[in-house]
């Protein structure tokens, strides 16, 4: 349909991420004063709750939003409109759930953000707040240009926290002679 139309001289009008950002901001519960960016909620890797004051992932996600361009539409709305969510947030002392497109746009930092001291982490075994992970890596195999590995992470009483698979394939192209 959209080729026709280009064909045919009507066209949609352009995309705008900021505009569908502000139209998402009015469905989504408001932000408190700490926002849960680890948890089995977004993934089954998790097995506790990582959770950082608003005001210190506001500053983080904007930079990461200023330094990421293109992707999908759904991908550019999340990074326009994820800092305007948590600059909203209340000083309720709350934590909030964020959207699940949200932890996919900060999921991979999340270990940053416990090691930056910027995190509360939470075991759900324990019932208690954690200070110090334990990080360990396992299954590690190298083959060539494929490479697999285990990421964990345990409370000091040895409660699994976090788990993930890892693989990394390089394919290199062949260079003539």
């Amino acid at each position: 349909m959209g080729f026709f139309a280009n064909l045919f001289g009507k066209s949609s009008p352009p995309f705008d991420a900021q505009a569908e950002a502000v139209k998402l901001l009015d469905v989504l519960p408001p932000c408190s004063q700490n926002v849960v960016v680890a948890s089995p909620r977004y993934s089954g890797n998790y097995r506790c709750e990582v959770s950082v004051p608003a005001h210190r992932l506001t500053v983080f996600v904007r930079r990461l939003g200023e330094s990421t361009f293109g992707g999908s539409q759904e991908s550019q709305v999340v990074r326009a409109a994820m800092p305007l969510w948590l600059e909203r947030a209340s000083l309720d002392g709350k934590t909030s759930y964020m959207p699940q497109d949200f932890f996919e746009n900060i999921n991979a930092y999340v270990l940053n953000f416990i090691k930056d001291g910027n995190a509360v982490i939470y075991c759900n075994d324990c019932g208690t707040v954690i200070r110090d992970l334990k990080e360990q890596t396992r299954n590690e195999s190298r083959s060539g240009p494929q490479s697999e590995w285990t990421s964990s992470w345990r409370c000091p009483s040895g409660h699994l926290l976090y788990t993930e698979d890892h693989e990394v394939r390089f394919i290199y192209a062949r260079r003539e002679p």
